[in-house]
Formats: structure tokens, sequence, C-alpha cells
């Protein structure tokens, strides 16, 4: 059934497991605004589908000023959904030969974006009663954490305790915040891995083959519904 009035903001919108969701879940929505950074292949795809529903948004999350040009732009919007999915693509990187800038964008991308659009949007879903944020995070946020993904892994645990925090404080306030912690999965996001670190992973979950975008949908779309309310804070692990 479709829910009228309905808005939900999504950033790497561009990316299998948003334009997966957003394919399924369509219905559900008035408005869905969706974040890209340069590639739009996919977007543009769902725009000759969903026409003006779909409203597409262009911004360079690894740029300060731009999500803050960003923020401006959703202040037009009442959001009543965030799903946070956007990160740099998965790369290995030894610690000690580790420059800096790739904590940092891991970090703005990941994390500082975040924060910055949840300020923005969550004095709207404390006037209207309501929200539903879902930031996708890494299973290795409760697993054991493999080598050579520093960067990666401390952005998502930032996130992680972010989320949290927002949680405790504006659970009174009718809004739910959760995370999604995946193991890897079978889209562009891990191009740039050995291939043999995307085999040798294959072998160790219980299916014994690595997630797709699909088996991500219905725990998205779970927790942001109305029937997700006593569910906050919670940190859920996808293998």
């Amino acid at each position: 059934m479709s829910t009228k009035n309905k808005t939900i903001f999504i950033t790497g919108a561009n990316s299998e497991i948003a334009t997966f969701y957003i394919k399924e879940k369509s219905q559900d929505y008035d408005c869905i605004i969706a974040h890209y950074r340069h590639r739009h292949d996919r977007i543009d795809g769902l725009k000759g589908v969903l026409e003006d529903k779909l409203v597409p948004v262009s911004a360079d999350l690894s740029s300060r000023s731009d999500v803050e040009k960003l923020v401006e732009k959703l202040k037009s919007y009442e959001i009543d959904e965030f799903l946070h999915v956007a990160a740099p693509k998965l790369r290995h990187m030894r610690f000690v030969k580790g420059d800096l800038y790739e904590f940092e964008l891991e970090m703005q991308v990941v994390y500082w974006s975040f924060f910055q659009i949840c300020q923005t949007i969550l004095p709207g879903m404390v006037k209207r009663g309501k929200g539903r944020i879902v930031s996708i995070l890494t299973e290795y946020t409760v697993t054991n954490q493999p080598p050579y993904l520093s960067h990666y892994i401390s952005a998502k645990f930032a996130l992680l305790g972010l989320m949290k925090s927002l949680a405790g404080e504006y659970a009174v306030k009718g809004i739910r915040v959760n995370g999604i912690s995946p193991g890897l999965i079978e889209t562009d996001f891990i191009s740039q891995l050995p291939q043999y670190v995307i085999e040798n992973n294959a072998k160790t979950t219980i299916k014994g083959k690595n997630l797709n975008p699909s088996d991500l949908i219905s725990t998205i779309s779970y927790l942001l519904s109305e029937e997700s309310g006593s569910i906050n804070g919670q940190n859920i692990l996808l293998q």
C-alpha cells in the first residue's frame, strides 16, 4: 500500500544497493531525493520511470562546502526518512604506508556528511514527531576486523557511535536511528579489492557466497517502516 506524503533522502543513490531499494520501494514514497556524486547512469534510468517523483541532487560528499550546499537544498523538503549509503570504494591500504588523506576522505564521506545532514533534517523530524534514519555500516563493526582496512573501519565505527548517540537523544521525539552491517556485497564498491580476497570471503560465509544488493532490501525496508517502531539504536549484522 502506498504511503502518502512521504519523502526519503538517500546518499549514494547511484549505487547498486540504493537503486535496487528505489526500484523495489518507490511506490511507498511521494518524493525520493537521490544524491549522487558524478555517475548518475542508474539514476537516469530510474528518472525515466519515476519522473517527478525522483529528485536527483549532485554533491561531492568529500567536500565540506559541497555538503553545505547540499543541506541548503534539503531545507526545502520535509524529509521523513534518511538512508545513508555513500562511501568511497573499498580498497586495501597498509596503515604505516597510508596517507592521512585516505582517513580524512573516509571520515568526510562516511561520517561528517552524515553529521551535517542529520543536523539539517532532524529539527523537521522533531517538529513532526517522527522520522527514520538508517546507515549502511560494515560487518567489521561486529565481527573481527581484517588487515589493511583501518581507514574504512575507523570511519564506520565513528558513524556507529554517532548513530547510537542520536538514537538515544531522539528516541523520545519519535525518531528511530539504526544501522545495518553487511558482509561483502557483490557491487562496484568492492571492485578495487584483490579478487582472491573477494573469493576467500565468500568461502567463509554461511551461504558460501557474498551478499547481493537484494539481500539488504527487506532489512532496510523494515527499519524504515512504522512496524519497526520498537527498534532503535541497533546495529544489525547481515552475512
